[in-house]
C-alpha cells in the first residue's frame, strides 16, 4: 500500500504539504497542487479515510437529513448547502426521514458512529434522545425549517402558522368563502403549524370555511389524487380556493381542480404570493 510519505517524495514536498492537500486543498498554491495531484495519480496512493478520522476525531464529510427530497424546497436547500461545503473542502451526504423519526434516529447513529464533521437536520421529526446524543457527542448541528430545542444547537426556521394565515386570508380577499387545506400528516410539525394557521384566518373571517383534506404524504401524487376527487364532485361542494401544505400537493392539484374563480395558493418556504 502507498503511504502519504511516498507521495511526499516523489512531489518533492513536505509529508506536510501533501496532507494539507488532502485535507485543506484550496490553502496550496497551484503549481504545488500540481506536483501532488500528479504523485497520487502516478503511485495510485487511496487515502485511508477511517483512519484519518480515528487519528482527527472528525470526518471532512458533513450530513443532511431533509424530510423528504422529493419536496423542491429541500433540493434547493441541500444545493446551496453542498456548494458552500465544496468551497471550504467538505463532502455532502444527503438522507430523508421521509417523516418517520425512528428512521431518522437511524440515520444519526450512523452519522455520529462516522464522526462527520456536522450535521444539518430539516426533518422536524427530530427526537429528545436524538439531541442528546448529538449534544452528548460534541456534533456541530443546526436545524432548518425546525426550532432548535435549547441554546445548544442553532436553527433557521420561518413561521409556518403566520405563513399560511396570510395566504389563506389572500384568498378570502379575492372573494373565496369556501377554502379547503390539503396536505399532511398533521403530526408532521411544519403541517400542523401551517393548518393552525388556516385555522386562524378562518376563525377571524365569519362566514369562511375550511375543509382539511389530509394526505399521507405531501407529493406530487398526492396532489394529483386529491385534484381528481375535488374535481369528481358537483360544482356547488367544490371549494372555491385552495391552501396547499407544499409545493408538491401544488403543482397537480393546480392543473386538475375546476374552480369557479380559477384561485389556488400554495406554501412553501421558498415561494412568495404575489
Amino acid at each position: 500500500m502507498v503511504s502519504i510519505r511516498e507521495v511526499a517524495e516523489l512531489a518533492g514536498v513536505s509529508v506536510g504539504t501533501v496532507s494539507k492537500y488532502l485535507n485543506t486543498p484550496h490553502r496550496v498554491a497551484p503549481a504545488t497542487s500540481d506536483r501532488v495531484r500528479r504523485a497520487i495519480k502516478d503511485l495510485g496512493y487511496v487515502r485511508n479515510e477511517a483512519a484519518r478520522q480515528m487519528r482527527t476525531g472528525r470526518s471532512n464529510t458533513l450530513a443532511f437529513v431533509a424530510l423528504e427530497l422529493r419536496n423542491p424546497f429541500f433540493g434547493e436547500v441541500a444545493h446551496a448547502v453542498e456548494r458552500r461545503a465544496a468551497e471550504n473542502g467538505l463532502f455532502l451526504v444527503l438522507a430523508s426521514s421521509d417523516g418517520d423519526p425512528v428512521r431518522e434516529s437511524q440515520y444519526i447513529d450512523m452519522f455520529v458512529q462516522q464522526r462527520v464533521h456536522g450535521l444539518i437536520l430539516a426533518s422536524g421529526t427530530t427526537r429528545p434522545e436524538d439531541f442528546e446524543l448529538l449534544a452528548a457527542r460534541g456534533i456541530p448541528t443546526v436545524l432548518v425549517d425546525a426550532y432548535a430545542p435549547s441554546d445548544r444547537f442553532s436553527s433557521v426556521a420561518v413561521d409556518d402558522a403566520l405563513g399560511t394565515r396570510r395566504a389563506v386570508i389572500h384568498l378570502i380577499e379575492q372573494g373565496c368563502r369556501s377554502i379547503a387545506f390539503v396536505g399532511g400528516p398533521e403530526s408532521v410539525r411544519q403541517i400542523g403549524e401551517r393548518l393552525d394557521g388556516a385555522r386562524k384566518a378562518v376563525r377571524e373571517h365569519p362566514g369562511v370555511t375550511l375543509e382539511v383534506i389530509a394526505t399521507e404524504e405531501r407529493s406530487v401524487t398526492a396532489g394529483l389524487h386529491v385534484g381528481e376527487v375535488i374535481a369528481a364532485r358537483r360544482p356547488a361542494e367544490r371549494p372555491d380556493g385552495i391552501v396547499a401544505a407544499n409545493d408538491s400537493v401544488t403543482r397537480e392539484a393546480r392543473w386538475t381542480v375546476p374552480f369557479s374563480n380559477g384561485t389556488l395558493c400554495p406554501w412553501d418556504p421558498v415561494h412568495r404570493m404575489s
